[in-house]
């Protein structure tokens, strides 16, 4: 499309600074188009010529001009205006390729039943590591079913090695991190555009046909997302995103065996656990008594002050000997947070192995 210049070639304005009166000419204009901006040649009383752009030259005409001279003549540039919609369609092929690609994993992973199963022992074994963990923490069987977990693991990535798949591949990968592969961050178009620009361009020249062709290659895959293929595709997401719930998970397990195995001979350590463990059977023995309940509650709320200033002072994390699970999901930088019947937001992950 065509744009006229804010300005004309021939405007002249007598600019009046510090009492001294300049005359400013514009001799001549062009469009950048690598930052879209308008520039102007402007002679300044026939001694200098200088180059500005559209604002710096409104600029110095709001501030500084007395009057106006005489009127140039306006001409016009053009310019290609990337519209929304362009945008959303071009993106949307991006998607539709990497849909495609995890489609085709999907297909390979299903086809083979020793990966399913393997990945079965493995998500089995994660959920009665977690039971573990919540129920009675017992840092040798913790110990004993991560071995198990390990070696789990272990095959199913020689499985998916065999496949000839990499356990990246799983992962939904994008073109731009920061927009995610939808052209916008918040309501503005984001960096990436720019990269893209031509083949927006192109796509808004020559309609979806060619823009479908170029991205699809000779695979002739129509980018069409039914139903069912979208749930596909979200099942294999889920996937990648649970398997990064499971290293962090295995991390912070690990993590908290050493704490266990630092602090095991540390008498101060053991003595106010076994205080705080009494105090909690002492409570729970007592709850249905109204006053010695609160007593039993006020010496467990002492003891775990006590237990959480010792571990203060002593760079011990409390949190990750206790919850190795609960820790992971405090670093965890990707949560996918549901709302309870309660109306608390947990983690979907959490809430799911916390009820097998």
């Amino acid at each position: 499309m065509q744009k006229i210049f804010e300005y004309a070639v021939g405007d002249s304005w007598l600019l009046l600074y510090d009492n001294v009166k300049t005359v400013y000419t514009v001799t001549g204009c062009s469009y950048r188009e690598k930052d879209q901006k308008e520039i102007y040649l402007v002679d300044i009383d026939g001694q200098e010529k200088r180059e500005l752009t559209k604002n710096k030259l409104h600029y110095l005409l709001f501030r500084y001009m007395f009057r106006k001279l005489k009127c140039g003549k306006y001409e016009k540039y053009d310019v290609q205006v990337i519209t929304e919609e362009a945008v959303r369609k071009y993106y949307a092929f991006l998607r539709g390729q990497e849909d495609r690609r995890l489609e085709s994993m999907r297909e390979r992973l299903d086809g083979s039943k020793e990966y399913i199963a393997a990945r079965g022992e493995v998500k089995a074994l994660e959920i009665q590591i977690s039971k573990a963990e919540f129920y009675a923490p017992d840092p040798f069987r913790i110990m004993e079913l991560q071995t198990k977990l390990d070696a789990a693991k272990k095959k199913r990535d020689a499985l998916l090695q065999k496949l000839g798949i990499a356990p990246t591949e799983l992962k939904r990968h994008y073109h731009c991190a920061a927009c995610k592969d939808t052209g916008f961050v918040g309501a503005a178009f984001c960096s990436c555009v720019k990269e893209h620009e031509r083949d927006i361009e192109d796509l808004q020249a020559h309609g979806d046909s060619d823009m479908a062709e170029r991205i699809e290659g000779s695979a002739g895959v129509p980018l069409l997302e039914t139903a069912g293929r979208k749930e596909e595709l979200h099942e294999i997401e889920e996937d990648a995103d649970r398997s990064a719930c499971e290293e962090l998970n295995a991390l912070c397990r690990k993590m908290s065996l050493r704490l266990a195995a630092y602090v095991r001979d540390d008498p101060e350590f053991e003595s106010s656990v076994q205080a705080l463990q009494g105090a909690l059977t002492e409570y729970e023995a007592l709850r249905g008594r109204r006053f010695r309940a609160k007593r039993a509650y006020k010496q467990v709320q002492k003891w775990r002050q006590e237990l959480s200033v010792y571990c203060y002072y002593n760079d011990i994390n409390l949190l990750l000997l206790q919850s190795p699970r609960a820790y992971a999901c405090m670093l965890c930088q990707n949560k996918q947070l549901v709302r309870t019947e309660d109306g608390e937001e947990i983690c979907m992950y959490a809430q799911e192995d916390e009820g097998e």
